[in-house]
């Protein structure tokens, strides 16, 4: 049995230690909701990208907070954020661009991307025109979009056969870096890269591997006669044995589209 002292002191211990409780509940919760109302916002201007943690709600603020300075004609596309949930602001920045439709010089300001400078000026082209920038590009200061007659350019690479617009006036090396394929040193193009494109143009693209592999040969060993006067003639003697050496060859293996062609020895030891 507890005496009366004995469990007004208990009383007491357990009083502190719920208050304890609650004030660490407390301390909890908040830290909890300043957790909670803290999120993660991408701020886009061009090919640059920022990743800011922030409690604030208002677009302009949180790129404020990051001294991004805003001109007088510049914009936020905010289709993509969502306050107090993240997701992306994008900074379009006005530009000096030179539109270049056919013959005609357009020398203007545009923000957004090479599309929204296109439609910003009015300018429209057909469907066998071609945009020598990415319509989805960002616009950058000084930045010329070429609009041209287009011709389609049948482009056959490890099986496969690809349709590509290309620029009319382009040759093959210009076309084919127009739509964005890259050739090796040692790549194969089935005509001449100098020569202009023609319609209905076919082009077979061959690519070129080298890979290294090492072999192991042996060397057999030579055998060397000498007459000498202490042997009697008519017998023989082997004064030292031969023994077959060891040769470490490397070879270039030249694959075409993944097969095996050829090898040459790039070097022995």
């Amino acid at each position: 049995m507890f005496s009366k002292k004995q469990k007004k002191k208990t009383h007491i211990h357990f009083k502190i230690v719920l208050a304890l409780i609650v004030i660490l509940s407390i301390v909890f919760a908040v830290v909890a909701s300043a957790a909670d109302s803290v999120y993660t916002v991408d701020i886009r201007e061009g090919d640059n990208v920022i990743s800011v943690e922030t409690d604030l709600k208002d677009a302009y603020e949180i790129i404020g907070s990051q001294q991004i300075i805003l001109g007088e004609n510049d914009e936020l596309d905010l289709t993509g954020f969502d306050p107090a949930n993240g997701g992306e602001i994008v900074v379009s920045r006005e530009c000096n661009v030179t539109i270049v439709d056919h013959d005609q010089v357009i020398k203007s300001v545009a923000t957004g991307s090479v599309y929204d400078a296109l439609e910003q000026n009015g300018v429209s082209y057909k469907r066998n025109d071609v945009v020598d920038q990415y319509i989805s590009k960002s616009v950058s200061d000084g930045m010329i979009i070429n609009i041209a007659n287009g011709i389609d350019l049948k482009v056959i690479e490890g099986g496969k056969t690809k349709l590509y617009g290309v620029p009319a006036s382009s040759t093959v090396s210009q076309a084919l870096k127009y739509a964005g394929i890259e050739l090796g040193q040692d790549d194969i193009v089935s005509v001449d890269e100098k020569s202009p494109v023609k319609r209905n143009m076919t082009i077979k693209i061959s690519r070129v591997e080298y890979k290294e592999t090492t072999e192991q040969q042996p060397v057999k060993f030579e055998t060397v006669k000498k007459n000498v006067t202490t042997v009697p003639v008519g017998e023989t003697k082997v004064q030292t044995e031969g023994k077959n050496g060891v040769k470490q060859v490397v070879y270039n293996n030249k694959y075409i589209d993944g097969k095996f062609v050829e090898k040459t020895v790039k070097e022995e030891k």
